[in-house]
């Protein structure tokens, strides 16, 4: 069930660096209200609808360390908010060079997908580097679902690219 996932990570990721020191505020991220929404359990029912996901994520303060994070800069779709914010709920293997853990994409208060990505080629400037799948959500992202494949933009080594199929279940499921 959605509630007994989503407050693990949420308390995760406000414990997991998110200490203001890059401009991010705890209680911003695991605001009261999200946390009294999942509680709950009143997230909004998904529509039943599909399609292919678009998205463009600006890294250059992405660290590597959980807590640390990548901005949404373009988005195909009207629940996923440009200035979105994606958090890593695990350390990437930095001497491997790769990532395979779980995290958060936070839209705003009330409003969070779950993923998990592996990535396999952090420092790369070009190309497929990986994959991520998301699986649910809280608030409009409630039943998301999408498998995207994650490449580096060809113009700005610091931008990562997501592109795949998504939908949202017709009754909204809770993952």
């Amino acid at each position: 069930m959605m509630n007994r996932i989503a407050f693990p990570l949420l308390a995760a990721l406000a414990a997991s660096g998110c200490s203001g020191r890059d401009g991010t505020n705890p209680s911003d991220i695991a605001a009261p209200g999200l946390a009294a929404s999942v509680a709950r359990g009143d997230e909004r029912a998904g529509s039943s609808r599909s399609g292919t996901l678009h998205l463009k994520k600006e890294c250059s303060v992405y660290t590597g360390l959980a807590g640390s994070y990548c901005t949404i800069t373009s988005s195909n779709l009207s629940e996923i908010l440009v200035g979105s914010r994606e958090f890593a709920l695990k350390d990437a293997d930095l001497v491997a060079n790769t990532l395979d853990g779980d995290g958060v994409l936070y839209v705003r208060d009330g409003q969070l997908a779950l993923n998990h990505c592996t990535i396999f080629n952090l420092t790369a400037t070009s190309g497929r580097i990986g994959t991520c799948r998301f699986s649910g959500g809280i608030g409009q992202l409630r039943g998301f679902h999408a498998n995207v494949v994650v490449s580096i933009d060809k113009d700005d080594p610091n931008v990562a690219d997501f592109d795949g199929p998504y939908s949202f279940s017709k009754d909204g499921d809770r993952d």
